[in-house]
């Protein structure tokens, strides 16, 4: 509901939500589409018992979204995709905001990190440049890459040494099986952003079909995509994508 509170950020005017029975509710603006965003809510914690906390929800879409949380009764910030359920991405350990003061929270997306495989990955270097410029990303860099090296180099030659042993020979193979349901599960929730027309089942297919037979390079089958997603945009006008 609307009320009028004294010393607000925007006047005097605020959104309060003061049920307490039932699920999280979310305010959604109007639909895009978005490419690059830079938006920031300003947010107050009152009371609660199990939940008091304020945050951001983005890339809203038929009831699946991302939103970035900040609560007041515990020392963190997450960042939660939302899908029939709740799943937690990331998050930092930081002073919990205040309840009863007013509190800024920001978030900051870039349409380019979906371009390419692994956005996750290939992106933190440019993440960690927006937070603290040319240190800030090297560390994002070395952080986000150097724990799996470390893990190669030291859990390699030791399966190798013992690759006859057969609890070694278990092991790998239970590691294939589980590497290869996380590549599959994520080509599915993938296919599902991806894919809503005529086109981009046209381009699915193909793709899997050139990497098949001819084994071509993936970067170079991902600019080809990419081009044929930017002629194909503004010609068709899709009203399904995924970011909103």
């Amino acid at each position: 509901m609307v009320e009028e509170m004294p010393g607000a950020p925007s006047g005097k005017r605020i959104l309060v939500q003061r049920v307490v029975r039932n699920d999280f509710n979310v305010i959604v603006a109007p639909g895009g589409p978005y490419t690059d965003v830079d938006v920031s809510v300003r947010f107050k914690p009152i009371s609660g018992r199990e939940d008091a906390s304020g945050g951001i929800v983005f890339r809203f879409s038929e009831g699946r979204y991302y939103v970035v949380r900040a609560n007041a009764l515990e020392d963190n910030f997450r960042l939660y995709y939302y899908e029939r359920g709740r799943y937690q991405l990331a998050t930092a350990k930081v002073a919990p905001p205040t309840l009863g003061q007013w509190h800024t929270l920001r978030v900051v997306a870039v349409a380019m990190g979906m371009l390419s495989p692994g956005p996750v990955v290939i992106t933190a270097t440019f993440v960690g440049y927006l937070v603290a410029g040319f240190w800030g990303s090297v560390v994002a860099t070395v952080g986000i890459f150097l724990p799996s090296f470390l893990m190669i180099l030291i859990v390699a030659p030791i399966l190798t040494r013992h690759r006859a042993n057969p609890n070694v020979k278990g092991f790998v193979k239970g590691a294939y099986a589980a590497a290869i349901g996380t590549i599959l599960g994520a080509c599915i929730l993938l296919g599902k952003i991806a894919i809503g027309d005529w086109l981009t089942a046209l381009v699915g297919v193909l793709s899997l079909v050139v990497l098949v037979r001819w084994k071509i390079s993936n970067p170079v089958l991902v600019a080809v995509t990419a081009v044929i997603g930017l002629i194909a945009f503004p010609l068709l006008q899709p009203t399904w994508v995924f970011v909103k």
